[in-house]
């Protein structure tokens, strides 16, 4: 509040200057003599260059101002874009954690998949995780598409998280069916899960390297080379 109001006063004392300038200017050439008269014109003169100074000079300021605000919004928002990302990253693998950890203790992962299953509740839980976060890739997709100008690389990165998001859309849908289909069973084995199966059985996981874990880090190191050039 203080500093406005200095700026304030500063503006009213500038402008005062300016106009007893401009006053002086104008009665030296129209009461005084030829000598008189001619300081007067090359005051009005030199008024008339600094007052297109400042105007020029203000506009520019107010250019490169607007810029900067502008620069720092985009930084800020592809600094949210990351974090978006890689929240979505964390929490599916978090998720694909906790149901592992809940598979059938007498399979062990080098088994068929025929022979694992999952308890009904830990599927449900972790499937509502996977969901929302499902649904955070979306809206990071659609954020980009709204700010073409936000990433240089934008057709690249969302290509990337395009495949993060169908990769959890398809457990979703297979979630809902197998919800309608079988919301009564307990347990639920593997061999109807294809989708989910992709993500948590094998030693090598090789579906959910290549459609999930692979895609992240690509798009990732996009997204960071731009905040670093940007």
């Amino acid at each position: 509040m203080k500093t406005k109001k200095i700026k304030s006063n500063a503006t009213w004392m500038v402008a005062l200057i300016l106009i007893s300038t401009i006053f002086l200017s104008t009665m030296l050439i129209t009461y005084g003599e030829d000598k008189a008269k001619e300081l007067g014109f090359e005051i009005a003169k030199l008024v008339a260059q600094l007052t297109l100074i400042g105007i020029t000079g203000g506009i520019a300021v107010q250019n490169y101002i607007s810029q900067q605000r502008q620069h720092e919004a985009m930084r800020e928002l592809r600094a949210k874009c990351q974090q978006s990302l890689v929240r979505a990253y964390v929490g599916v693998k978090k998720a694909r954690r906790e149901l592992r950890a809940g598979l059938s203790r007498n399979a062990a992962f080098s088994a068929p998949v025929i022979d694992a299953y999952v308890p009904r509740e830990d599927y449900i839980e972790q499937m509502g995780v996977i969901n929302d976060l499902q649904l955070e890739l979306e809206v990071l997709i659609l954020e980009g598409n709204a700010l073409p100008d936000l990433f240089k690389a934008w057709s690249e990165i969302r290509k990337e998280i395009s495949k993060m998001r169908d990769f959890l859309s398809s457990m979703i849908t297979e979630y809902e069916e197998v919800s309608r289909k079988e919301g009564h069973i307990d347990h639920l084995y593997l061999k109807n899960l294809p989708k989910l199966a992709d993500m948590l059985h094998g030693p090598k996981d090789e579906k959910y390297r290549e459609r999930f874990t692979e895609p992240f880090h690509k798009a990732l190191h996009n997204i960071q080379i731009e905040r670093i050039d940007g």
